[in-house]
């Protein structure tokens, strides 16, 4: 309901309520983002921006100050509880929409927000049927336009117009420092998802230039079936900040120095999710995995079709920080019988993993 009577107090003060309904110019043009036009000039009126040439003096934020004005006399609340999350941190739901773009809750908060800087996209949450059918089709026709740099229009995922996961295909040091803008693009700005995809034989010295990569705003990466795992390590371990849940190296070639490294990298405090099936580390990555507190808050472990052994079993097995496991995948033929007992006799692992491998010990 809120949302609803957001689009029509935002119809009125902009004095759209008496204009036909035409579709192309309730779509601000793909490509320049509209909260950037609007604070360049908000008042010009352009042959691409039907919205904000019905804006009227003041531009959008005068608009929208209006149709508070008339949500207020209305005593809409269910809108306002709406628009006070916006008004105190509009990053807050964004990070919720990164971490999750189906979350139904943070797309009704957005939208009024979106709505408030001319970006018409925000109907596609709160708009009727027949308004949200307009300006799909609008936005569907010119996908090649709000799509971030570098990223080619199949290899994205889309929510209410926008990217939030992609595929990158990094052939060599043109493609990976094409990464950079990708990430500084604004319209990469609910891209959360990434999948790097590196061809047979890519250059190793390459590779490099994925760390000056922003990948702060990722919550899952995969760089996965190539050989450079040491060198995406080595990129993660160089940002600034990372904010990553879902970390999948499998197949990459990762050994125990790419381990030892992910093991110290402080930024990866957030980490749930951790695949590194098929790789050429050995024990010594794995106990430096179970000893790092960094990786204490991992649900998932993936770790299988690597030669673990006994002294990795037991590492795993004697963790102090690895009690938050959900899942620990591993082999037990991968670990002989001295590391399965290890793992069912574990102090420390959740109880209910303890109790899967006293199972197999068993069987032994």
């Amino acid at each position: 309901m809120g949302g609803e009577l957001a689009v029509a107090a935002v119809r009125e003060a902009s004095g759209q309520a008496q204009r036909p309904e035409t579709g192309a110019a309730d779509v601000t043009q793909p490509g320049d983002e509209p909260h950037h036009r609007a604070d360049r000039n908000p008042t010009r009126p352009t042959a691409s921006s039907g919205t904000t040439a019905h804006a009227g003096a003041g531009g959008w934020s005068a608009v929208w100050e209006r149709a508070l004005v008339r949500l207020r006399w209305r005593g809409d609340a269910d809108f306002f509880k709406l628009v006070r999350p916006m008004s105190s941190s509009v990053e807050a739901i964004e990070a919720r929409l990164l971490a999750d773009p189906n979350d139904a809750g943070a797309w009704q908060a957005y939208a009024p927000w979106l709505l408030a800087q001319g970006d018409l996209r925000g109907t596609l949450v709160t708009g009727t049927p027949d308004e949200q059918a307009s300006i799909a089709a609008r936005v569907d026709r010119e996908r090649v336009h709000w799509a971030p740099l570098g990223v080619a229009m199949r290899d994205c995922v889309w929510r209410h117009g926008f990217v939030v996961a992609a595929t990158i295909h990094v052939a060599g040091r043109v493609d990976a420092r094409m990464l950079a803008r990708t990430m500084a693009d604004p319209r990469s700005r609910l891209l959360g998802s990434l999948r790097l995809v590196f061809p047979e034989g890519v250059p190793s010295r390459a590779l490099n230039w994925l760390a000056p990569a922003d990948l702060g705003r990722l919550r899952s990466l995969r760089a996965s079936y190539h050989e450079r795992g040491n060198r995406i390590v080595r990129a993660l371990t160089r940002q600034s900040a990372l904010n990553l849940r879902t970390l999948d190296l499998r197949h990459s070639g990762v050994t125990d120095d790419g381990l030892l490294a992910l093991a110290g990298c402080e930024r990866l405090r957030g980490l749930r999710a951790l695949y590194l099936q098929r790789n050429r580390f050995t024990s010594r990555g794995v106990a430096a995995l179970a000893r790092s507190p960094v990786l204490s808050g991992l649900e998932v472990l993936d770790l299988r079709y690597n030669a673990i052994g006994a002294t990795g079993a037991a590492a795993l097995a004697e963790s102090p920080h690895l009690g938050g496991l959900a899942a620990l995948h591993v082999h037990a033929d991968e670990l002989d019988p001295d590391g399965v007992h290890a793992l069912a006799s574990s102090t420390s692992l959740p109880h209910d993993l303890v109790r899967l491998w006293r199972g197999q010990d068993s069987l032994r």
